[in-house]
């Protein structure tokens, strides 16, 4: 349950950054509302999942793969250009945060 909360912050996250660009400049207010609930409710979510898994494990699976969804939605869907650069950043993030959820120290 703890895990699929965490997908649906990320879900919701995503929707709001989506719902930001689309909002030229916050001047959609239908928009703006799309994104003030995906923020919203994606910190409402990452607020209970931090309460059984390390903060630091959720924020960096939320923000990695939050990174990377947001940056192919742009590609895919937003028509931004994108270089081999960013695909291996992203790669690295994806390092990162496999890299901090396997060594972190901390306890939930």
């Amino acid at each position: 349950m703890t895990w699929m909360l965490l997908g649906l912050a990320i879900a919701f996250e995503v929707t709001g950054t989506i719902a930001l660009k689309l909002s030229d400049g916050m001047q959609k207010i239908g928009y703006v509302a799309i994104l003030a609930a995906s923020y919203g409710l994606s910190f409402y979510l990452m607020s209970l999942v931090a309460k059984v898994l390390p903060v630091s494990i959720v924020y960096a699976i939320w923000s990695g793969v939050g990174l990377s969804l947001i940056t192919l939605v742009g590609w895919l869907f937003l028509k931004e250009s994108l270089q081999w650069p960013v695909f291996l950043g992203m790669g690295f993030v994806i390092i990162g945060v496999v890299m901090i959820s396997l060594y972190s120290n901390t306890s939930s």
